[in-house]
Formats: structure tokens, C-alpha cells, sequence
């Protein structure tokens, strides 16, 4: 029975005499192991096969065996016969055999098992190498969530050691504030095995807590299943100073932008008062004076009109820069604003010898819209096209197309150069300039008129040549 074990068995087995070491019997698998005949070993020892690859580990084996009596799982070099060199793992215990004291030997073969292990101790010590050079501070922790491992940047940032950080340990030199939302954002990303971003507050060395960015992502063992994290941690500090910096001055501009609206507002109204009433006894002036004194009447009230126009689009444009210009949107009748401001500014153009063609629709079209502020737009447009058109007609008409109410104001004035097209909309601009300007304006009258329609769902665009005049085609979302 016990013959039959020791040949069947599927480790390598072998029994030499403690003597002189010579083979007194090797099973098939000890032959197969090792690439000897059972007769080829029969009479000869370990030594005289070259089988052991390192003396020292052959007397130390020998010195554990004579002194304990048995040697349990000593790792050994071996060579097999065609010199190969594998690693076994050897348990031996001193037996009688026939009345002499000899050893029995069972050998397991663990060569691929130690080129894994070195192949992942190396591989453990080459991620090491690295993370100690690396730029950022490094962490790894297991499936519970533990920390493992820091590399040396982060030790040197906290100016802790490796033994004080891990497991939970890293939590001191996190800031009292920042604690919780930090283990939150941690142990959602560990529940869910996800990949998590966080912005905290991290004690260095000296005591100073800075800003860093904490980036980890999930790791998986060669089978699939969950290893836990491996995080990066970068110092954001003066990225947070500049954008809080960047905040509080965006904050001080708008309220400077609050101010400045403000200030325009009472200076307007302050302005508009008394130019109300000079516009107001203007009409009455007219009506007492001799003929002809009409024009030098006519001459106060157009510029009375072109600088309240001024006030009221300086007063917009500061308004909607601070965004504090409030649209009070209601269903009106576009047909009725188009009619009530060409009325109001017939006179103007019948002043300059311009004539002002309405045409509008058999029926109303209706539009989402804010009635004073529509009216300001089309006043703006118009004051533009008799500005600048000095003989002809100018054209304003309305229109459906579809779901759009389309108003379209077409001149015979000078017209707009294609190269200027494009700049026609931004503030405070003009064509001609400087001591070439042939025309009085602040430049803001298209600037505001673009940016109060689209406050509406409004929306404005030109066609112009030079010398050949000009559309404005502005268009509106019908309601009905």
C-alpha cells in the first residue's frame, strides 16, 4: 500500500540515506521532474547530479535536517538534467529504513509561482520608483477604502510618515471644515466603485492648509474583482486665490455696473425734467412766433428730441451691462407701437424734406413684446434713417410671414460700406470718425436696439450698400 502511495503520488519523492546521500528510490514523478532514468539515479546523491543550484541553500537545508530531524517547506534551487534551474519547495523528515537513518523528501514545484511573485515585486517596486519621482502626491488604497500606500511627495507634504497616514490616518491633515464632504464624495465613489473628483483643504508640513484637487479612480485584481483606488492629489491653492480674486472682482464690477446704472438713471431723470418741459413749451413757442422763426423752433425741438433719444439709450445700455433693465413682455399690437412712433417722428423727417411711407397690415399683428421699449427701438431706428438719408423717402412697413411679425425700415440714405457691416451693432461706433464724422450720434442707437429685441426673442439684421441706402429688418414671434 504504502508502495503504491509513493509512486502514485504527484509530487516529486525521493529517499536518500542520511549518510552519504545516495538515492535509494525516486517515484515517476521525481524522475519525470527532473529528467532521470530511476536507474540513472540509483547509488548517486543530489551532489553528484549537480541537482542543487546554491551550496549555501544545500548546507542550511542539511543543518535544519540533522539539527530538527525534519525540514518543512525550505524553498531550494534545483537544476534538472537538461540544466534548466526551477524552484521547489522541499519538506524532508528522517526516517529508518531497514535500520539505517535515512531521509524521505517531497518536493512541490513553485517556479511559475515565484516568477510571478518577482514579476510582481518588481513590478511593485518599479510603481514605486515612479511615484516617488512623480510631480503629484499618490495614493492607494484597498477594497475597504484603507490607505495602503503614499509615495514620497505626499510624506514630504505632510511631513508625516507612511505608518501615522495610513488607514484612516490621512484624515487629520484634512481641514475641519472640508472633513465631510470629503469622506462623503469618498464613500459614494467607494460604494458605487466610480471615479471621483474633490476639491479640499490639506495640512502641509508647516501647518499652511492648501487647496488641492484629489482625483481617484477605481483598480481591479487580474480576476475582476474590485481592488479598491488609486488617487492623485494636485495643490490648486493658487488657482483658488486667483479665481476668488477673479470673483470678488466680478462682484465689485457689477456692483460698480448697479452704481453706474443708478447714477445714469437719476441723471437721466434729472436731465429729462426740465428737457420735458422745454420740448413741452417748444410746441406752444411755435404756435406765437412769426413764421420765420418756425425753423430755429423746429431746430430746438429736433435737437431737444435727438439728445432725450441719447439719455434714454445711454440709460439701456447701462441697464443692460448691470442687468438690472427689467422687460415687462405683454401680448400688444405691433401695427399700433409701428403707427404711434411714425407719427410722432413724420415731423422730423418732413423737416429735413424726407418723406415717411407707413405701410401696415388690413389686420393687427400681435407680438410678445414691452411696449416702451419696442417704441425706443423703432425711435432709434428711425432717428438713424433720417440722420443719415439727405434727399428721398424712408419706407416702414409691416408684415406676417408665418409665426413672425416682420418690421422693415428702408432708406435712400448713404448707406454702409461692406467692410463696416460687420462692426454696424457694437457701441459707440460709427463709419466715419474722428474729424472725418460727418454725423452727430453717440453710436449707441443700433448697439441697444439689438440687444432689447433679443431681451424680446426679438432679432435685427442689415442690408446696406454704399451710396445705395439701407434695410433694417427686425423680427418678432407672433402670438396670433
Amino acid at each position: 500500500m504504502l508502495h503504491q502511495i509513493f509512486h502514485a503520488s504527484p509530487s516529486p519523492i525521493a529517499i536518500n540515506r542520511l549518510s552519504d546521500g545516495t538515492f535509494l528510490d525516486v517515484n515517476e514523478e521525481w524522475s519525470s521532474f527532473f529528467g532521470y532514468n530511476i536507474e540513472e539515479v540509483y547509488g548517486r546523491s543530489f551532489s553528484d547530479l549537480g541537482i542543487w543550484a546554491r551550496d549555501e541553500q544545500q548546507q542550511e537545508y542539511m543543518r535544519r535536517l540533522r539539527e530538527r530531524f525534519s525540514v518543512h517547506e525550505f524553498e531550494i534551487d534545483v537544476r534538472t538534467s537538461s540544466g534548466e534551474s526551477k524552484t521547489v519547495v522541499c519538506s524532508s523528515q528522517i526516517i529508518e529504513v531497514e535500520g539505517e537513518q535515512c531521509v524521505l523528501t517531497v518536493m512541490n514545484d513553485i517556479t511559475e509561482h515565484k516568477r510571478t511573485r518577482n514579476a510582481l515585486k518588481e513590478s511593485e517596486e518599479r510603481f514605486r520608483m515612479m511615484a516617488d519621482s512623480a510631480p503629484v502626491l499618490i495614493w492607494v488604497a484597498d477594497e475597504s477604502g484603507e490607505c495602503i500606500y503614499f509615495n514620497k511627495p505626499w510624506l514630504e507634504f505632510t511631513g508625516r510618515s507612511l505608518e501615522e497616514d495610513e488607514g484612516k490616518g490621512w484624515h487629520q491633515n484634512v481641514h475641519p471644515d472640508d472633513f465631510d464632504s470629503c469622506r462623503s464624495n469618498y464613500a459614494r465613489a467607494l460604494e458605487n466603485r466610480e471615479t471621483f473628483s474633490t476639491e479640499y483643504r490639506l495640512r502641509r508640513h508647516d501647518g499652511e492648509y492648501r487647496w488641492v484637487l484629489d482625483r481617484g479612480i477605481p483598480r481591479y485584481n487580474a480576476d475582476g474583482s474590485f481592488a479598491g483606488f488609486i488617487g492623485s492629489v494636485i495643490d490648486i491653492n493658487e488657482q483658488k486665490d486667483t479665481e476668488q480674486k477673479m470673483l470678488e472682482a466680478k462682484e465689485h464690477a457689477e456692483e460698480m455696473a448697479k452704481l453706474k446704472s443708478t447714477f445714469l438713471t437719476n441723471m437721466t431723470h434729472e436731465i429729462r425734467t426740465p428737457l420735458t418741459v422745454i420740448l413741452g413749451f417748444t410746441s406752444i413757442l411755435r404756435q406765437g412766433v412769426r413764421p420765420e422763426y418756425h425753423r430755429f423752433v423746429n431746430l430746438i425741438d429736433r435737437s431737444g428730441r435727438r439728445l432725450l433719444l441719447m439719455l434714454d439709450s445711454m440709460l439701456d445700455l447701462a441697464q443692460l451691462e448691470a442687468g438690472t433693465l427689467e422687460i415687462e413682455a405683454h401680448s400688444e399690437s405691433v401695427t399700433e407701437i409701428v403707427e404711434s412712433v411714425a407719427l410722432t417722428v413724420m415731423p422730423l423727417a418732413r423737416d429735413r424734406g424726407l418723406d415717411l411711407n407707413l405701410s401696415l397690415p388690413s389686420d393687427r399683428c400681435y407680438a410678445i413684446v414691452d411696449h416702451g421699449v419696442l417704441s425706443r427701438v423703432l425711435n432709434n431706428m428711425l432717428d438713424n434713417a433720417i440722420k443719415f438719408t439727405e434727399e428721398g423717402s424712408i419706407d416702414l412697413a409691416v408684415r406676417r410671414e408665418g409665426s413672425t411679425i416682420v418690421i422693415t425700415i428702408t432708406d435712400t440714405g448713404i448707406g454702409i460700406d461692406e467692410r463696416f457691416l460687420a462692426q454696424a451693432f457694437d457701441p459707440f461706433t460709427q463709419e466715419s470718425s474722428g474729424l472725418d464724422r460727418s454725423h452727430q450720434g453717440s453710436g449707441l442707437g443700433l448697439t441697444v436696439s439689438k440687444r432689447l429685441l433679443e431681451l424680446m426673442n426679438g432679432k435685427i439684421q442689415v442690408d446696406s450698400k454704399k451710396d445705395a441706402g439701407s434695410v433694417f429688418t427686425i423680427s418678432l414671434p407672433s402670438t396670433r
